[in-house]
């Protein structure tokens, strides 16, 4: 960067900071919508009866489809509970906008940002009336703070949000994401990740290649170097690290249009959208190597699309000890812990009731044995019970997402490390207990090439899984029913009474192609039910935030575990072996 551009950059950054600056007061009387988002989420739904969420909007905000969308933050009140009962205040005014069915329905009917806040203020008499009748204590709240917020001299699109389109967008069956080519693409250390700013709307652009190539750079005189908003003028991808340093310039960026590529890139620019609706299916492609199809759910019509998923079965590098050796070494503390808890846990005596011999009467077994006497029967001689050591008769598979979003860093660490430093340690102590596990790794690049690893299948000896587990590493995308239901193919036949397949992920269900929001989320649920059906338990456990999001829509209560630090992880394992022992 040259000297102009450094002391451009530099008076741009102090101006920033000074318009951007907030008091101590008015941080004391903030209110981020971070803080409060699960209980308004609750809240929400209750209302409506449906899977509402709550996501960030760029301003105001508003209702689309199961999204409302509310500010980052409020602080227009002195007093925190007042901004935290506007909030509420938005939700159930948006819950009852949602029951009226109010919003463009059209998106030939939407003409500008103002006339969508001037149709919304129109449309709150309406709104306004029905709250009054439903809720009346949140009415007489909006009544209470009429003056005050007339005094702030705030614009009414705060109260009532603006409408936005709830049409859904369907894409020409015709046009299909090309996937063919090399779906292997380099593995890039992420170096740097960076927030963005909220985003209500947003398309995903396919990539045009002639465009590209035929591209001719149109900024002559440009100088400060800046990201730009796609036009529809294509430009080249660029794997390069210069996020940090255009970060400022980055929360000035509108996402509307996305691309995406194949690039490898060492740069996150965090973004949720979770209302994608323009992500086409991929086509079909021929990749070479052993594969499984699987079917896959489509929520929508209620039915399976016949083998429509393509799981690739890989066997990793068997590489060499010193990653599982390393966490070993460095977590000997832990790992002796761990042996202690497991012996407390199989030391446990379980009551087995109707034996021939024991410590105690089985009362139940006495009456019955008297019932039989009375009624001239043969009586049975297993009437003592006893506490004894109950075997292990359980099979466990984890299953380890390997996608990209496990490059990512919680607390310090990088998720994938936590993943595989957790199932090493956890199965040195399984494998000294006898139990019968497996451990498996899944990532996937379209339904066409969907890969899943077998780290450690359930006949291989342990050290040659941990010489796999040590060589896995992060790529593509999450694409998690075809993962679950090779899972179940790999279980349903053990010998074991309790078969229970644990999922390691952030939750997020996920692909190049469509496979985003409820579809995603319903192929799940389906896959999860599909195993209970054959009598196989699941469990999840998460690092990640926004497994919040959906954990609870596809495993249901109690049936997932999410951990606010990586620390826990090996806690979490522990309590959930536990768990299952006492069944």
């Amino acid at each position: 960067m040259e000297i102009d551009q450094i002391i451009f950059k530099k008076v741009i950054s102090f101006f920033h900071r000074k318009l951007n600056k907030v008091s101590d007061e008015e941080k004391l009387r903030t209110v981020e919508l971070s803080d409060i988002s699960g209980k308004l989420t609750y809240i929400a739904r209750a209302l409506t009866g449906i899977n509402i969420e709550i996501v960030e909007a760029e301003e105001e905000g508003g209702w689309k489809g199961e999204f409302f969308y509310l500010p980052k933050k409020i602080s227009f009140f002195e007093n925190v509970d007042k901004n935290i009962m506007f909030y509420v205040f938005r939700t159930v005014y948006l819950s009852q906008q949602f029951e009226l069915n109010i919003n463009w329905l059209d998106k030939n009917d939407f003409q500008s940002i103002e006339d969508s806040r001037l149709k919304a203020k129109e449309s709150s008499k309406v709104i306004l009336e029905a709250l009054g009748v439903e809720y009346p204590s949140i009415h007489k709240f909006y009544k209470d703070i009429q003056t005050e917020f007339a005094k702030l001299e705030l614009e009414d699109y705060w109260f009532f949000g603006k409408l936005m389109i709830n049409e859904i967008i369907i894409r020409d069956k015709k046009k299909s994401m090309d996937s063919e080519g090399d779906t292997h693409s380099e593995t890039a250390e992420i170096t740097t990740e960076v927030k963005s700013k909220a985003v209500e709307e947003a398309k995903v652009i396919e990539v045009n290649k002639k465009a590209q190539e035929d591209y001719t750079l149109a900024h002559y005189f440009e100088k400060v170097e800046t990201a730009e908003e796609f036009n529809g003028v294509w430009r080249d991808f660029d794997g390069g690290d210069d996020l940090e340093k255009d970060s400022e310039a980055l929360q000035e960026l509108n996402l509307k249009h996305m691309v995406r590529s194949d690039e490898s890139t060492h740069s996150v620019y965090q973004a949720d959208f979770r209302d994608l609706q323009n992500i086409s299916n991929s086509a079909e492609s021929d990749e070479t190597g052993y594969y499984k199809t699987y079917k896959e759910w489509n929520f929508k019509k209620t039915e399976y699309k016949p083998d429509f998923c393509k799981v690739y079965l890989k066997l990793p590098e068997n590489g060499t000890l010193d990653y599982a050796q390393k966490c070993i070494n460095e977590n000997v503390s832990t790992l002796n812990s761990l042996r202690r808890k497991f012996a407390q846990i199989n030391q446990i005596r379980h009551q087995v009731k109707k034996l021939s011999d024991g410590e105690e009467y089985d009362l139940d077994s006495l009456v019955d044995m008297f019932t039989d006497i009375k009624s001239g029967h043969t009586p049975s001689e297993n009437i003592y019970l006893s506490r004894r050591k109950k075997e292990a008769d359980i099979s466990i598979l984890f299953l380890l997402d390997l996608s990209m979003s496990t490059d990512s860093y919680a607390a310090g660490n990088r998720v994938l490390d936590v993943e595989k430093q957790a199932v090493i340690l956890f199965g040195e102590v399984l494998e000294e207990y006898g139990i019968d596990f497996a451990v498996g790794g899944f990532s996937s690049k379209t339904r066409n090439n969907c890969s899943y690893y077998i780290l450690k299948d359930f006949d291989t000896d342990w050290i040659t899984g941990k010489k796999r587990i040590g060589e896995a590493s992060p790529e593509g995308y999450t694409r998690i029913g075809p993962a679950l239901r090779h899972a179940k193919h790999l279980i349903q036949d053990r010998k074991t009474q309790n078969k229970w397949v644990v999922l390691i992920s952030d939750g997020k269900p996920n692909d190049y192609d469509k496979y985003e929001g409820k579809y995603g989320v319903h192929d799940v649920k389906k896959a999860l039910d599909e195993m209970h059906e054959y009598h196989i338990n699941t469990y999840a456990i998460a690092i990640e935030s926004v497994a919040r999001f959906y954990l609870p829509q596809m495993f249901g209560q109690n049936h997932y575990n999410i951990l606010s630090h990586p620390d826990m992880m090996l806690n979490s394992l522990t309590t959930f072996y536990k768990r299952i022992q006492n069944l």
